[in-house]
């Protein structure tokens, strides 16, 4: 039979009895705790006698320890995510990183997931792609043959962008007016409450000093009269964040 000591070795083992000739003895031992060292010895019993091999440790491995750090260095479209694997716990990391998802929701293995090289220790990656002004939720986390650990969820917001617009768009040009046209095509996170286009006869003059036509669509157009026969203006689109 096998006798088994839990985490000191205090000599409080417990029995696990088989039957059976000489040979080599094989028992399941069901019911142990993650994370603990145990040890083992063998016995052969008689009707006169017993007696007890040598004893062996073994120990029966945990997830790993894994701590979400802060995040830094944000923008409308990257963060820098921080973590650290503080401890294998018996088995050796075979993959690390951190996972990521826009919401408040606690991310997991199958959400967005970047890979970072290493196994114990602090790490750092880079989140790409994100929205302007979105609410994302990551955590470390570390795989070993035990299963998936995470660190606790933290939350950020990115920072609000410019909106990004099109060129404007110069159509149905008479010998006193035109017609401008633009698109708004990212609202920068937050809600564009005007949009325009600034024009002018000198394109090295600041936009911000021309004058400005103002109306507030997402795709806009507008025709302006009143130009100057014979003379050469310059265009831009124009939108400001509420």
């Amino acid at each position: 039979g096998l006798d088994v000591d839990g985490p000191h070795k205090v000599g409080v083992w417990s029995r696990t009895q088989t039957k059976g000739d000489a040979g080599v003895v094989t028992i399941s031992i069901d019911g142990l705790s993650d994370a603990t060292q145990y040890y083992f010895r063998g016995y052969l019993k008689d009707e006169d006698y017993i007696s007890y091999g040598d004893v062996s440790p073994f120990y029966i491995p945990a997830i790993p320890a894994v701590q979400t750090g802060a995040v830094e260095d944000i923008t409308p479209y990257t963060a820098v995510l921080c973590g650290e694997v503080l401890d294998e716990c018996g088995s050796p990391v075979t993959e690390r990183g951190f996972v990521l998802n826009e919401g408040a929701a606690a991310p997991t293995i199958d959400s967005d997931k970047i890979v970072v090289d290493g196994s114990l220790g602090v790490m750092t990656a880079t989140a790409e792609g994100l929205l302007p002004n979105k609410t994302y939720t990551f955590s470390a986390y570390a795989v070993n043959t035990t299963g998936v650990a995470y660190g606790a969820p933290v939350t950020f917001t990115t920072l609000v962008a410019l909106p990004d617009l099109a060129a404007a768009e110069i159509t149905a040009v008479t010998s006193n007016s035109a017609t401008f046209g633009g698109t708004v095509i990212n609202d920068g996170g937050e809600t564009v409450s005007e949009v325009g286009f600034y024009y002018s006869t000198d394109p090295a003059v600041d936009p911000k000093k021309s004058e400005k036509v103002s109306q507030e669509y997402s795709a806009y157009q507008r025709t302006v009269a009143g130009f100057a026969a014979n003379t050469l203006y310059s265009a831009m689109s124009d939108g400001a964040p509420e």
